[in-house]
């Protein structure tokens, strides 16, 4: 499968350990001053196997913007019916999903169904709160729904009553400000804001539990739980003052990780359990390559730019898109914002065929999702025709399979490992490939 990669913008988002040093620098305007942006991957692709991307930013005045596919793109403004400052948006981003919702002052609302070319006022009635959080909620039965959070520690949940499209106010025990909020379930909410502020929900808001942190210089902008809901793996927050905390137990306790920054952190996103980025104030960007155990700062990319960087988006697995403003929570923003486009890291671009890309050296990924049930997949690279051996052993030493057991050439492969025969516990997996070796740790949950 052909895939092209361009070097025309800014790099913000850390894919590999290399970074992404070298790559060219260029930048698209837009003429409103926009806070935050979604970008979306539709369908299953076209001829050539290349999803459909789309960007949606939104703004002060209700200002809209959206542009498809990667860069050079067009930002065309769209009419959104409001007035109203919006505050953030977000891409239902399933196969198909034409889905985007944003929020803003005043209970404001707006549901797209055409990736953001026309909107419907979903707006909460008679509320004066202003909204600054929005996750989705999957009903199934009902379809898709959303949980929005903003000033006074407001919550409202939107429901399908008797097929009308209604709000419910959910009660919260704060008064702080919310600014995110994640669904893991139709139930299973946390909601994070100022002053540390950190609650969370099993029943759908009609109990919470406080888990925040009492930490006055916390104030949080930003949850990451994709990794969280998909594969039982860490989530992180952050916030002001370069904060940055993870959760590996859906929210209940939260660990502080050193991010080497006091800049206010804006927006965090992982394209992977293992590999993410964190920016914000200044264009600070720190990475991760350890799933968030461990945050540095990349010199590079923290010198591109001395523009806040307020928004971060994932395209693919190699490319992620961001905003940029002067001075985001100042008295004097700037007149314009700025879109960019990042790619992977040097040795891929230019390469429209990523078969020939041959790897410098042994590699055995983490297997994903871990925890499994009953499969999972395993990535390795081999640097040199070697005998390769990959084998599954439980928590005793037994071997309990044998993945792979044959002459490779370079490259790089992946593997499916079906454990439905096993019972549910912790097994490791080997590689050995002339005089490498390691071995890491799966969970088999069933």
């Amino acid at each position: 499968m052909k895939k092209y990669f361009y070097t025309a913008f800014i790099a913000v988002f850390i894919f590999s350990v290399m970074g992404f040093r070298g790559c060219g620098v260029l930048a698209n305007f837009i003429v409103s001053l926009f806070n935050y942006h979604a970008t979306g991957v539709f369908g299953f692709g076209d001829a050539s196997g290349e999803n459909e991307i789309y960007n949606i930013a939104v703004g002060k005045q209700g200002d809209i913007y959206t542009s498809e596919g990667r860069a050079p793109t067009s930002w065309v403004e769209r009419p959104s019916g409001t007035t109203q400052n919006l505050n953030f948006v977000r891409v239902y981003n399933n196969p198909d999903s034409l889905i985007t919702y944003a929020v803003g002052d005043g209970g404001t609302v707006l549901l797209s169904r055409d990736k953001g070319l026309t909107w419907v006022d979903r707006s909460i009635p008679s509320l004066s709160a202003n909204l600054y959080g929005i996750d989705f909620i999957n009903y199934f039965t009902s379809g898709i729904h959303v949980v929005v959070c903003g000033d006074g520690g407001v919550i409202y949940k939107s429901t399908n009553s008797g097929g009308n499209f209604t709000w419910v106010q959910v009660n919260t025990p704060t008064t702080e400000r919310l600014n995110t909020i994640g669904a893991i379930g139709s139930d299973l909410y946390i909601a994070a804001g100022e002053n540390g502020t950190i609650f969370k929900t099993n029943d759908g808001g009609q109990t919470w539990e406080d888990v925040g942190i009492s930490d006055p210089n916390a104030d949080f902008n930003r949850l990451f739980l994709g990794t969280l809901v998909s594969s039982f793996g860490p989530g992180w927050i952050v916030g002001d003052n370069g904060k940055i905390y993870m959760t590996t137990d859906y929210g209940y306790s939260w660990y502080p990780r050193g991010s080497s920054t006091l800049n206010n952190l804006y927006d965090v996103s992982f394209r992977n359990p293992t590999d993410g980025i964190a920016a914000g104030k200044d264009g600070v960007v720190r990475y991760t390559t350890d799933g968030g155990n461990s945050w540095y700062q990349d010199t590079y990319l923290s010198g591109l730019t001395t523009r806040d960087i307020v928004s971060i988006a994932g395209v693919d697995s190699n490319t992620a898109s961001c905003i940029t403003v002067n001075n985001f929570n100042g008295d004097s923003q700037g007149a314009d914002t700025t879109f960019f486009l990042a790619v992977s890291s040097e040795p891929f671009v230019g390469v429209d065929d990523d078969e020939n890309i041959t790897p410098t050296e042994f590699r055995l990924e983490q297997n994903y999702p871990n925890p499994f049930n009953p499969s999972t997949r395993i990535q390795y690279q081999v640097s040199s025709t070697s005998q390769v051996i990959l084998k599954v052993y439980d928590a005793l030493g037994n071997e309990v399979a044998t993945l792979v057991d044959e002459e490779k050439a370079a490259g790089s492969y992946e593997v499916e490992f079906n454990a439905s025969g096993l019972v549910s516990g912790v097994y490791f997996y080997t590689l050995k490939a002339g005089t490498y070796y390691q071995t890491k740790k799966l969970v088999l949950m069933k």
